[in-house]
């Protein structure tokens, strides 16, 4: 931004306010922080500490000079979508502990909560189920929100349990409405409310069994997917990354993963033709169904149980012989 010189310039008095700023407080308001310098003896440069704010409009001052009002345009970003929810299933466990919404660009944080309505069948509005966390819990490019079920509800007899209930009671049928007000990381609310609908199951008290699953290998030679069977829905998030493949060599297999419409299954995509030879799938044990329950133990425990199992181990090993 450049200023005509006509009068002796006095460095102190080149400020830049934003126009409320200004407005209000005239000289005596908080100027924007700045670096001023001058080029040859005509004008001068502003550069701001922080980037001047898109749609903002800014007044330049400096005495005997006309104020120079501008503004930052605004560029037109797409409408950002929220294009998914998982779990992705007609019927979810009484006790879900965690859902993940996708977003097709970057979100604002600090309200995700404000904009979430939890309805049921009767259209009351009930208590938001879900754990207000600070910070929220965004990926790393904030386009994907984890939202834990209070788990002080889900898991029976502690406290809120008994005062409150579980947050889903199974045999009822569910409604969560995301106001389309939620704006993303340019300010621009969302293109529509969202609504979806939740059928409640019972509740799953036991651990995923990795050595229970369904492997339908690969030919040698091939590309073909090697694919994992589970038997019900694992957690949509941990399995983008909590199985790998390794070679006898112990060198990690590359690949696409690929996870089926209903969570139930895993399908790895090799980038090269696979060999002849031994494999091993190493599953991390922090690997949950769709209520928390990992390889090693359940999320929900019975104390009372007299057969509890905790396994301690970091993986869990299934072996593959590819001829």
């Amino acid at each position: 931004m450049h200023l005509l010189k006509e009068q002796t310039y006095e460095p102190g008095s080149f400020l830049v306010f934003t126009t409320v700023e200004w407005a209000q407080r005239h000289e005596e308001g908080q100027s924007i922080a700045g670096r001023k310098k001058p080029v040859g003896d005509q004008s001068w440069i502003f550069s701001p500490v922080f980037p001047f704010t898109e749609g903002k409009e800014y007044v330049a001052f400096y005495p005997g000079v006309p104020l120079l009002r501008f503004e930052i345009p605004k560029p037109v970003y797409p409408t950002t979508k929220l294009v998914a929810i998982y779990p992705k299933l007609d019927v979810v466990p009484e006790n879900l502990l965690k859902m993940y919404l996708h977003f097709s660009a970057p979100m604002s944080v600090g309200n995700s909560y404000q904009h979430l309505q939890w309805g049921n069948a009767q259209g009351d509005t009930l208590i938001l189920p879900f754990l207000e966390l600070e910070p929220e819990l965004w990926n790393e490019d904030r386009t994907r929100l984890t939202l834990w079920l209070d788990p002080g509800r889900v898991k029976r007899d502690l406290v809120p349990n008994q005062l409150l209930g579980a947050p889903l009671v199974a045999g009822k049928e569910y409604t969560l409405v995301v106001d389309k007000n939620w704006k993303d990381i340019h300010g621009n609310p969302l293109a529509r409310d969202f609504l979806l609908s939740i059928r409640v199951g019972e509740a799953d008290r036991e651990r995923p069994k990795p050595e229970a699953w369904k492997l339908i290998q690969p030919k040698a030679g091939s590309k073909e997917a090697l694919v994992l069977q589970f038997g019900e829905a694992l957690d949509y998030a941990l399995l983008q990354r909590a199985i790998t493949v390794w070679n006898q060599e112990d060198q990690q297999i590359k690949g696409q993963i690929q996870i089926g419409s209903k969570q139930a299954t895993w399908h790895f995509h090799p980038n090269h033709p696979w060999q002849t030879g031994d494999y091993k799938i190493m599953i991390d044990s922090t690997l949950e169904d769709l209520a928390g329950n990992n390889l090693n133990r359940n999320f929900d425990v019975d104390l009372q149980a007299q057969e509890q199992q905790d396994i301690s181990k970091p993986y869990h090993t299934l072996l593959l012989s590819i001829h």
